[in-house]
């Protein structure tokens, strides 16, 4: 996808677009922002708080935490 294609949708419905790195953003906690090691196939164990689940998962919620997505598109 194309990333002027993105921002010109984004203009289009008044959203701003914002670039964030997306390093470490499944390898991280949502909730404690620790480390996360692999205990299975595709699943993840925080080593502080012990929340586990899948790497997409915590993608999404690692950057709608970094303010990559708009509050108002995830309100629909």
């Amino acid at each position: 996808m194309s990333s002027i294609w993105i921002k010109w949708q984004a203009t289009k419905h008044g959203l701003n677009v914002v670039k964030v790195p997306a390093f470490y953003t499944s390898t991280r906690c949502p909730h404690c922002k620790s480390e996360m090691k692999e205990y299975s196939h595709r699943q993840f164990r925080c080593v502080s708080c012990g929340y586990e689940g899948k790497p997409r998962r915590h993608r999404v919620m690692n950057l709608y935490g970094m303010r990559s997505c708009s509050s108002r598109l995830l309100s629909k």
